[in-house]
C-alpha cells in the first residue's frame, strides 16, 4: 500500500484540534490510511501501535512494552484483531 492509494487525512478530520485523545471509531481503511499518512494509530492503549511492514506488505499491531506483534487483520485482510472503537490516534500535546 502506498500513500498515494489513501486520500489525505488531516488532524481536523480526526478531531485532534480538541483535547479528546481518540476517535470514537476508526474503520480498517481509516486505520491503514492514517498509518500511511504518518499518523500514529494505537489499539486499546498507547502501548499498542499499528505499523506498516513493507517487506511483507502487512499492517501489524506491535506492543512497545514487550515487542510482541500480531496482524492488524486475520488472513482474510478484512476481519480486524480488535473492534473499530478500540483504535485511535493520540492527540499531540
Amino acid at each position: 500500500m502506498t500513500k498515494k492509494m489513501c486520500r489525505p487525512i488531516g488532524p481536523t478530520e480526526f478531531n485532534l484540534q480538541n483535547t479528546k485523545p481518540y476517535l470514537t471509531t476508526m474503520t480498517l481503511e481509516e486505520i491503514k490510511c492514517a498509518v500511511m499518512n504518518g499518523h500514529t494509530v494505537h489499539w486499546e492503549n498507547e502501548a499498542y501501535v499499528v505499523e506498516y511492514a513493507p517487506a511483507i506488505d502487512e499492517f501489524l499491531i506491535r506492543c512497545v512494552l514487550n515487542e510482541s506483534i500480531i496482524g492488524l487483520t486475520w488472513k482474510d485482510d478484512v476481519t480486524m484483531n480488535g473492534r473499530e472503537d478500540q483504535f485511535f490516534i493520540a492527540s499531540k500535546q
